[in-house]
C-alpha cells in the first residue's frame, strides 16, 4: 500500500481560504481577498494601504494611498500583478494609481478593529467587579496603558 503524499504546513498555510474569482473582486470584499492574497514585506505593505476601484474584463484599477506611493515601483508592482494572477486562476492587466481612498484600505481597516478591540478590553476590565474590589482595597487605579486584548483580532 502507498502512502499519501504529506503536505508541509507551510503549503497549506499559502493557500487561499476562499476560493476567489474576479467577479467576487469588489470595493466591499477588497479587504478579504487582501488578506488571502500571498504577498510579503514592502509588497503586503503597499497593498494593504490600496482600495480597489473596478475591473474590466482582466484588467483591474487600484488606488494607492497618496501616502504611501513612494514605496511603489515596477517591482512590487509585479508581485502584487502575480499574486493576484495565481488567486485568480488567470493573466491580468493591473493599474495603480496615486490619489486619496475615499473607502477603507485594509491596513485602515485592521487599525480600526485594533482600537476597537483594545477599547473593549479597557472596558471590560473597568466594569469587571474584582478589578473594581481590587483596586478599592489596594487605594489603586486601572494603568489602561497596560491593558493588553487576550485573544488578538480576527483577520
Amino acid at each position: 500500500m502507498q502512502d499519501a503524499p504529506v503536505m508541509s504546513a507551510e503549503l497549506i498555510l499559502e493557500k487561499p481560504q476562499t476560493d476567489w474569482t474576479l467577479a467576487d473582486l469588489s470595493e466591499n470584499s477588497w479587504t478579504q481577498v487582501f488578506n488571502d492574497l500571498n504577498v510579503s514585506g514592502m509588497t503586503h505593505g503597499i497593498a494593504a494601504n490600496m482600495v480597489f476601484n473596478q475591473r474590466q474584463g482582466t484588467h483591474l484599477q487600484f488606488t494607492l494611498d497618496q501616502g504611501q506611493s513612494s514605496m511603489l515601483n515596477a517591482t512590487h508592482q509585479g508581485r502584487i500583478r502575480q499574486a493576484l494572477e495565481e488567486m485568480f486562476g488567470c493573466e491580468l492587466k493591473l493599474t495603480i494609481d496615486i490619489g486619496q481612498t475615499e473607502i477603507e484600505t485594509p491596513f485602515a481597516s485592521r487599525q480600526r478593529r485594533e482600537t476597537q478591540h483594545q477599547e473593549h478590553a479597557i472596558s471590560s476590565l473597568q466594569e469587571d467587579p474584582n478589578v473594581a474590589s481590587l483596586t478599592t482595597a489596594f487605594n489603586g487605579q486601572l494603568d489602561i496603558n497596560s491593558v493588553l486584548p487576550v485573544n488578538p483580532i480576527e483577520t
